[in-house]
């Protein structure tokens, strides 16, 4: 029979021996024989109760051999004494329980994990539905107001949210109009919130759905001409929707008036979100464009800075968690309606205020009949914004203006004469700072594509009905021919005043003049991709208003028992700490099963070995 050495230690209730005792065993032989043997040796008194325990500190049988304990060579046994070491008096499975550390932290650990999951998945499921969310946006723009129905899933811990359109009504006139009558502001967005808006909102929504007004450059232009009427209009308006069944957390900042820079700066968002470049992990290196708006009274530019500097007008946005320099300018008077003021009041003082002058952005034939009041009022004739925006004021004779007088315009179809007229809409201001656009206004090159919206979407729906790969010649070909024309054609305009329908050639001429002021050319006019609609939905700052906004609700508005971050926190220990756990677990597993499976073997060896010794005896 095989024989090998094992080291054999004592614990201190037998003696006082620190070091092993190595011993020659075999197969054979049983541990009670093999522990009055180490007794004799070491020189202490053998007591039948005596108990040898392995390296993983599991009691053995005394009765067994050593092969069915599974001992092997250079094994280390350590020999106890139950009644004194009472700690260990127990069953192998209580004393693996008690010893095995692991196999406590990881019942521990996975209970913990498994428990708290479970709750914070619950918490989770359970504010889902009140994490869908419902905002009405009204743009309230110089000539109508839009207003917009949007949802979201306010995802508190992911930034910015997904956006949906549902949809849009717009009204008639824009609030601006209502200047002596402010009580008649809330009319027609009422009108438009009771037959699109509300009854597309499920009812259980209604008074969580956040409501926001944003006027732009109508009522920033009257905020300076009458700020009087601009407060009563803006607090009428907000006393009108405390009083309607939708949210205002705020209503001095809920229902207010946006600079001209955040509209351009949202206009930005809704071109890039609508395109996929935002958010930015949807694509890898994602493409950005610049945005291009032309409203009624004020034209916007919006483009990511290649080189910012210290400028007052790029402005640092963060973005489903990115940050981007963008440069963005609003320049007031630029808008169609105000240019088309100008416009008619340049050709009336050349014609030193005859009351019949002609118009050589007008088709030969054509002719139209505006009253002076209309034109001389207007805030970028006359006033402070004249004076600002072109240098001068252009004041008729007094009694224009307090009579009103009728000015017949008379169509000569001058393409060239027209030019000449729209150029002097731009001011030559000194530079101070370049490069410049027009009017002194510091501006970087313009770089990358474009998304032009609003009014310049018509560039191409007249001028390029085949929506062909045109550059700014080609442009520039068909607006001559277009000019040139006896066309009797309606204005293609969204307008229901007839007074103002017989201005195609001016207003593609002017659009396409401030392009190129703003530093397009022949080089990079296909740069620019003039658009109505991405996705079905509407191109302009209420989008990306709505999208810039839902980072801040989500700051201020937990839909969580808990804080947002504690709740990721715990969410990420609790699953570190199952998966320890779960690792813990295994290798327990591994340990017993392996070891069960010696000892098995092992004594069905030593019973074979015993009955073929009984047979051959």
């Amino acid at each position: 029979m095989e024989r090998f050495s094992v080291t054999v230690y004592f614990s201190k209730s037998l003696c006082d021996i620190n070091t092993g005792i190595q011993i020659d065993i075999s197969n054979d032989q049983t541990l009670q024989s093999i522990s009055k043997t180490i007794c004799a040796r070491a020189k202490i008194p053998y007591v039948d109760k005596y108990q040898f325990l392995n390296a993983y500190k599991t009691p053995l049988s005394m009765a067994n051999t050593v092969q069915c304990n599974d001992i092997r060579k250079d094994a280390y046994l350590v020999l106890i004494d139950p009644t004194k070491d009472n700690c260990l008096l127990n069953n192998p499975d209580r004393i693996i329980y008690q010893y095995n550390i692991w196999k406590s932290l990881a019942i521990i650990a996975l209970f913990i994990s498994l428990v708290g999951l479970i709750i914070l998945i619950t918490i989770y499921v359970i504010s889902l539905s009140s994490m869908v969310k419902y905002s009405v946006v009204i743009d309230a723009g110089s000539t109508s107001s839009k207003i917009y129905l949007y949802s979201w899933v306010s995802n508190t811990y992911l930034y910015n949210a997904d956006v949906k359109q549902l949809v849009t009504c717009k009204t008639a006139l824009g609030i601006s109009s209502y200047e002596t009558n402010p009580n008649q502001s809330f009319a027609g967005i009422l009108q438009c919130l009771e037959n699109t808006i509300i009854t597309q909102i499920p009812n259980e929504y209604r008074d969580k759905t956040f409501v926001f007004l944003g006027a732009t450059a109508g009522m920033r232009m009257l905020s300076l001409t009458n700020p009087n009427a601009t407060e009563k209009i803006m607090n009428f308006l907000r006393e009108s929707f405390s009083k309607y069944h939708l949210k205002v957390n705020d209503s001095m900042s809920d229902i207010s008036i946006i600079s001209g820079s955040k509209e351009g700066l949202y206009g930005w968002i809704t071109v890039n979100y609508l395109s996929k470049s935002l958010p930015k992990s949807i694509v890898e290196n994602p493409k950005l464009f610049g945005a291009l708006d032309m409203g009624g009274a004020s034209t916007q530019i919006t483009f990511i800075d290649p080189s910012p500097k210290n400028s007052n007008n790029t402005y640092q946005m963060n973005l489903y968690g990115n940050s981007y320099s963008v440069y963005s300018h609003s320049y007031l008077c630029y808008g169609k309606s105000q240019a088309e003021c100008r416009f008619f009041s340049i050709l009336v003082q050349n014609s030193n205020f005859n009351t019949t002058v002609l118009n050589p952005c007008m088709s030969k034939g054509q002719s139209a009949v505006y009253n002076s009041i209309d034109i001389f009022t207007a805030p970028c004739v006359t006033g402070k914004f004249a004076l600002d925006h072109y240098g001068h004021e252009i004041l008729p004779p007094k009694n224009w203006l307090t009579n009103g007088v009728n000015v017949t315009f008379l169509g000569t179809s001058d393409f060239t004469g027209c030019q000449s007229v729209v150029l002097q809409l731009f001011n030559d201001t000194k530079c101070e700072r370049k490069p410049c656009t027009f009017n002194g206004v510091y501006q970087p090159m313009v770089v990358g594509d474009f998304k032009a919206f609003s009014a310049y979407k018509f560039i191409k729906t007249k001028l390029n009905e085949g929506n062909l790969k045109w550059g700014l010649k080609d442009y520039k070909e068909s607006l001559m021919k277009l000019c040139l024309g006896n066309s009797t054609e309606k204005n293609f305009f969204d307008t229901n005043n007839d007074a103002w329908v017989k201005l195609e050639c001016f207003d593609m001429s002017y659009m396409i003049e401030i392009l190129v002021q703003l530093g397009f050319n022949e080089g990079n006019w296909l740069n620019i991709d003039f658009i109505d609609m991405i996705d079905n939905f509407n191109i302009g700052w209420a989008l990306g208003f709505m999208i810039d906004k839902t980072s801040i609700i989500a700051k201020g508005k937990h839909f969580l028992p808990i804080e947002n971050y504690l709740f990721i926190i715990l969410l990420l220990v609790l699953i570190v700490v199952l998966v320890f756990a779960l690792i813990f677990v295994y290798f327990y597993i591994q340990y017993k099963n392996q070891n069960k499976t010696h000892k098995k073997n092992n004594c069905l060896i030593e019973e074979q070995n015993l009955l073929s010794s009984t047979i051959t005896q």
